[in-house]
């Protein structure tokens, strides 16, 4: 039988493999875009003004790939074992994970359909509530996983700051009904808000990864 440590470096191969692919799979969707073969440079821009949601999508999800991969790696550097419940929940969010590339293509062809925009927040939603669930499993339902290191008020501290995503998606998915525009705001608001150097060093603190 495979030693825990070998199953769990298995584990951590698998999410980065996903991790990367899914980010890659990405960038296929920001096509150059098509032109006359004698084409005026006004021809060019409204050229690659009609590519820019593609790009718009690509960036706001990619930095989303990236925010989960940090979070996924720091939450990997703070278990001191793993168990199969774990396992499957970890499953499950690389799940989400490599179905992101389906609603950013859908969202950068169709940018200001309402389906498109519900379609991308509710699987960004599912996302972050996934990650949100596997948090909460390791911090309050089987803390032994963690390092002891890891007090219950930082535990606690910890999981209101990723609850946050969460909650702003189902903000973001509302909004749509009152003005898709106000929601693709939040599309691009939310993973620069978990991206800002400050917070992550924070959350590495915190954890006791930084100093």
């Amino acid at each position: 039988m495979e030693s825990l440590k070998s199953v769990t470096a298995r584990l951590e191969a698998l999410s980065d493999g996903i991790f990367g692919i899914a980010a890659t799979l990405l960038v296929l969707e920001v096509k150059v875009p098509d032109l006359p073969e004698k084409y005026t440079q006004a021809e060019m821009v409204t050229a690659l003004l009609k590519v820019f949601p593609s790009f718009l999508s690509f960036f706001i999800s990619f930095l989303t790939i990236l925010i989960y991969w940090v979070s996924h790696d720091s939450m990997t550097r703070i278990l001191v074992k793993s168990n199969y419940r774990l396992t499957w929940l970890n499953l499950l969010l690389l799940f989400w994970i490599a179905l992101i590339p389906f609603p950013t293509h859908f969202l950068s062809e169709y940018p200001t359909d309402l389906v498109a925009i519900l379609t991308y927040g509710i699987v960004l939603l599912l996302t972050g509530i996934t990650a949100n669930v596997t948090v909460y499993y390791m911090f309050f339902i089987r803390p032994d996983l963690v390092k002891h290191s890891i007090t219950h008020d930082t535990r606690v501290d910890l999981f209101r700051k990723y609850l946050m995503g969460p909650v702003l998606y189902v903000v973001a998915i509302g909004l749509a009904f009152v003005h898709i525009y106000i929601t693709l705001a939040l599309y691009v608001l939310i993973p620069v808000i978990f991206f800002i150097p400050v917070n992550q060093e924070q959350i590495l603190k915190e954890m006791g990864l930084e100093k």
